[in-house]
């Protein structure tokens, strides 16, 4: 049988954690999906397991609630689950980082032209790449 691993996060706002974590376990539970998902006031953060079809379902859950609309997954095939169980979690932060992190604080969004543009001009900026080292070899 080929199995889908789903990981993602996100930063959003979100409250009611307690409600929000026990909703999202009995979701997973229902849908038979394992895996480790975080939730925090920062956001979520998750890696999931099953087959097709489940983590489509799983996916389309996400994508059709407004604070996760945008998300991006990132999926890898492999012949058996890679989670015993399904774990949702809340947590004070979804990536551990220990800084104090404000999601309101973030820089605009530019295109790649203009960044393009501000580094052809040697401009003042700090270019922070956080893709890991797949995303960096491809």
């Amino acid at each position: 049988m080929e199995i889908i691993v789903s990981s993602f996060y996100k930063y959003t706002d979100l409250d009611n954690l307690e409600n929000f974590q026990l909703e999202h376990q009995n979701f997973c539970n229902n849908l038979g999906i394992k895996g480790k998902v975080l939730v925090g006031k920062e956001g979520i953060n998750g890696t999931v397991s099953g087959t097709k079809e489940q983590i489509e379902k799983y996916e389309d859950y996400l994508i059709n609630n407004n604070l996760f609309n945008n998300v991006k997954f990132k999926r890898t095939l492999t012949d058996i689950h890679p989670f015993k169980k399904m774990i949702v979690r809340t947590r004070d932060e979804i990536v551990t980082s220990r800084f104090d992190v404000n999601i309101g604080n973030t820089a605009p969004y530019i295109t790649p032209l203009e960044l393009k543009e501000l580094l052809d001009n040697n401009s003042d900026i700090i270019l922070l790449d956080a893709r890991n080292n797949y995303e960096s070899k491809i």
